[in-house]
Parts: structure tokens; sequence; C-alpha cells
């Protein structure tokens, strides 16, 4: 049994105690209310919900888009989180 004061407690990995999610991590990409991959009528809204929950609110440090943002480049409108172009 966990106790409550070991769930608050930031462990050595920075870990939450009992699920593992990283504490104190940004959740949200900074692109997130410009980036118009995720609003791109062509995807189905299924694949547009789990894109969302696992990049742009999410880890969005994984997402090639954001990546290439951070160079100063301009950021194709079709490459995909995954860094794939369709």
């Amino acid at each position: 049994m966990i106790s409550i004061r070991k769930l608050f407690e930031k462990t050595t990995e920075e870990q939450c105690a009992c699920c593992d999610k990283k504490l104190f991590e940004e959740t949200e990409c900074p692109n997130f209310s410009g980036c118009c991959f995720c609003r791109n009528d062509d995807l189905s809204r299924a694949t547009k919900k789990r894109m969302q929950e696992e990049f742009c609110l999410g880890d969005f440090k994984r997402c090639a888009r954001y990546k290439m943002s951070q160079t100063g480049k301009s950021v194709p409108l079709n490459l995909s989180p995954y860094g794939e172009e369709y």
C-alpha cells in the first residue's frame, strides 16, 4: 500500500509513485492552438483524437512537427506527428 505522503513526493526518476507518470512536465504542446495537422478535415475524428492525446496533449516533444518548429524551419502542412508526409 502506498502512503498519501509517498504519492506527493518526487521520486529519484521524477515519476509519480502510483502511476509512473512523469511529474511536473508540460503536457500541452505550445504549438497546439496554431497547429493545423490535427484539425485537418482529411483525418477521421478518431485519428485526430488519438494523435491529439498522444502528441498535442501528451508527449509533444516526440512530435515531428514540434521538433521541426524548434529548429526554426517551416513545418510542411502534410507532415504528420510521426514524421511521415501524407
